[in-house]
């Protein structure tokens, strides 16, 4: 059985309406409502009821969601207590914020703050603040949040076209205005290259190869093997080291911006404000 299916379910059950709890574990509604389904498949019977302006729970699935709700909170506790004993910081970040951006400027946090011992988890999947022991999470996404959320939007997403100089070397210049025919485009599964196709009415399409993490399109790009779209915080201190060139900054912008949410309860925990003043601090600095 899949925890964050039971999380998604539990989230779901409390708040009567799935676009809230997805809100709340910053997954999809769409996502999250296939969890509920696939659950209910896997159990056998229907545990919610569905209704216009949300959903309730049948009979199995107030049943379900006694026993689920007081597993989870025993799992938080215990968490919680292992992490009290070493005065861990807990942070989730998204794979690629974490490689291209937090990794290279960790040093700079540690020489700061000597006693805070960090654990980082890199991951997409959904931070549920009150079983997975997750301090801060720093998630690109959109507005509203849950209100028992304390939310610092770190930067908005804005978009570059990057290459790398030996890219443009082999093909002898760059492309003539939106005209990528014979060019290479690198998408990270965010489909901005057909959004901007669909935004410039002069966009020719080249050659495109897709990958569903932006790390690996970046690393693509570096390599030298075309033009990645990318928002400019993760490839910045290569644009600064000259290893990537900026072609054109973006009049489409991705709806989601990078964001650091943490319980309000957490909002006075001393080593949640020395990371969350830090990472405000480097990012408005924009030096790596």
């Amino acid at each position: 059985m899949n925890v964050n299916a039971l999380a998604i379910f539990e989230s779901v059950a409390r708040h009567g309406n799935i676009r809230k709890a997805s809100d709340e574990l910053f997954v999809s509604p769409s996502a999250a409502a296939q969890r509920i389904r696939k659950l209910e498949s896997e159990l056998g019977c229907q545990l919610f009821e569905r209704h216009s302006r949300g959903v309730s729970l049948t009979e199995k699935g107030k049943r379900l969601y006694k026993d689920v709700s007081a597993a989870l909170g025993m799992l938080q506790r215990a968490v919680s207590d292992i992490q009290s004993d070493k005065n861990i910081l807990t942070v989730s970040v998204p794979p690629s914020f974490g490689n291209k951006w937090l990794v290279p400027k960790l040093p700079e946090f540690r020489a700061m703050n000597p006693s805070v011992e960090l654990y980082i988890i890199a991951t997409d999947e959904i931070a549920n603040f009150g079983n997975d022991g997750v301090d801060i999470a720093i998630r690109q996404a959109s507005p509203p949040f849950d209100s028992q959320l304390e939310v610092v939007q770190l930067t908005q997403a804005d978009l570059v076209i990057a290459y790398a100089p030996s890219y443009v070397d082999k093909k002898g210049q760059l492309p003539n205005n939106w005209d990528f025919r014979g060019y290479d485009q690198i998408d990270d599964g965010h489909y901005n290259w057909k959004r901007l196709s669909q935004a410039e009415p002069s966009f020719i399409t080249g050659n495109l190869m897709t990958m569903n993490q932006t790390g690996m399109a970046i690393d693509t790009a570096l390599a030298g093997e075309g033009f990645c779209i990318s928002s400019r915080l993760l490839i910045e201190r290569y644009i600064r080291h000259g290893e990537l060139s900026v072609f054109r900054t973006l009049s489409i912008q991705s709806d989601k911006g990078f964001y650091l949410l943490n319980p309000k309860t957490k909002s006075d925990y001393h080593d949640v404000k020395k990371f969350k003043d830090w990472i405000v601090s480097a990012i408005a600095d924009g030096t790596s």
